[in-house]
């Protein structure tokens, strides 16, 4: 029913007074005005359940095409695309062996680029070896020129010397024609063995120089140590004299307070001599009192103290002043 309601047949109403003359078959008649139509012979029910089904063969038919032609689309896609991806390939094993070509080339260049460096290295080492050995041979050179100078200007002093000293050779030979037989004892030469003691004595009178020289050196060393000594005595005269002025001032000082002290002493021993004195006077005077104060057949004024007579006077003064009043009144 619902394949029903979505695919209807739509008919149209059948043309009355139609009359069939000819049903199909091949004619030769063509005509223009004449429409020609099937002859329908099924039911309405069949003929619509006929149309559906039709129709669903159709559209299946239709869809079987649509699916056909995606299926050789996409054959053809992944042909093209196996192309392609063989293409890729090839352009990727050509791409990689073109790599490697470049890499090997690149290792070759580099390997070139290593040899020449390596190469230029050892030059520039050996150039440095050779510039140095140069370097060392031209000083070396210009030593042997200047010992060469030397050497020529020492030969030409000595040829002076030997034209100089040829002088000393004839004054020798003189001289040791004139001396006398076996004054040299010495079967060389005689001249050899008067140079011989010649050398003998001047290295016997070199010997002396430098005792002499260090007899000379010790008596400075020793008069510089005689100075350095005298300038510490003198200095350590100066501090002493120093300190014997200071103590002699001190002594002074002191003396003067022992003087002061001692004239204090003395004066304060007149002082007490004279209290002494004057208290002896008082002491007696006391004693005279108090024995005008003693009553009779009282204790001696000898044996009482000082303190104890002026308690005796001072009783007979309150006894006669007691007296007095009592005679005024």
């Amino acid at each position: 029913m619902a394949a029903q309601r979505l695919y209807r047949l739509e008919l149209e109403d059948p043309k009355e007074n139609v009359f069939v003359t000819q049903l199909g078959g091949d004619s030769n008649y063509d005509g223009d005005n004449v429409q020609r139509y099937a002859i329908v012979k099924e039911s309405a029910d069949k003929l619509l359940d006929t149309g559906i089904n039709t129709l669903q063969s159709t559209l299946l038919l239709k869809k079987e095409i649509e699916v056909d032609q995606v299926q050789n689309e996409l054959d053809a896609k992944r042909e093209e695309f196996a192309r392609r991806m063989q293409a890729c390939t090839e352009r990727r094993v050509e791409l990689e062996k073109k790599q490697q070509t470049i890499k090997d080339r690149i290792q070759k260049f580099e390997k070139f680029l290593n040899e020449n460096e390596a190469k230029r290295k050892r030059a520039i080492q050996k150039y440095q070896v050779e510039h140095r050995t140069r370097e060392q041979k031209t000083v070396e050179l210009e030593l042997l020129k200047q010992q060469l100078a030397e050497y020529q200007q020492q030969n030409r002093r000595l040829k002076l010397l030997v034209e100089r000293y040829s002088v000393f050779e004839k004054f020798l030979q003189l001289v040791v024609e004139r001396l006398p037989e076996k004054y040299l004892e010495t079967n060389d030469s005689i001249i050899r063995a008067l140079m011989m003691r010649h050398q003998t004595l001047n290295s016997t009178n070199k010997r002396l120089l430098k005792q002499l020289h260090a007899a000379t050196d010790e008596i400075e060393n020793r008069h510089q140590k005689y100075l350095e000594l005298k300038q510490t005595f003198e200095h350590q005269l100066l501090v002493y004299n120093g300190k014997i002025a200071s103590k002699q001032n001190k002594l002074e000082a002191g003396i003067n307070k022992n003087n002061a002290l001692l004239q204090e002493l003395a004066d304060s021993s007149n002082i007490k001599r004279n209290q002494s004195q004057l208290l002896g006077q008082i002491c007696m005077a006391i004693g005279n009192i108090a024995e005008h104060c003693q009553r009779k057949h009282a204790k001696p004024i000898s044996s009482l103290s000082h303190v104890q007579q002026l308690t005796k006077i001072q009783e007979f003064i309150k006894e006669k002043g007691e007296i007095q009043k009592m005679a005024k009144q």
